[in-house]
């Protein structure tokens, strides 16, 4: 069985490697979704999980985020799709071992990428 939590976060960032006259090598921001999905069998509650305390995890790691350019947070030199949903799970699998799957969305543009771990 898979449980899922979403949380947003506005950011902006920069993408090394594109000259400053392309789209990317200038600072730009973002809507993003984040999507985290753990997976286990139901406890005596009945719940794979108590949500709450997802949500509680996902918050601390919005709180990093949020509001900053991502190129200044440590392991987001380089603040892709792809290394932003490997730097969520890395936070969040410390906590939960049982994480499956973390999503990250750019619903505005339809562009996305999940990562399953290592």
């Amino acid at each position: 069985m898979l449980i899922y939590r979403d949380f947003t976060f506005d950011s902006a960032h920069i993408l090394p490697g594109y000259s400053k006259e392309h789209p990317y090598g200038k600072i730009h921001g973002h809507s993003f979704r984040a999507r985290v999905w753990i997976e286990g069998k139901p406890n005596k509650n009945n719940m794979l999980i108590d949500l709450g305390e997802v949500e509680q995890e996902c918050l601390k790691i919005k709180s990093i985020l949020d509001h900053n350019t991502l190129n200044d947070i440590k392991g987001l030199d380089n603040p892709t799709l792809e290394s932003l949903s490997i730097f969520i799970f890395t936070k969040l699998i410390k906590t939960f071992p049982n994480l499956k799957t973390v999503e990250v969305h750019r619903d505005q543009s339809g562009e996305g990428c999940v990562y399953h771990g290592n």
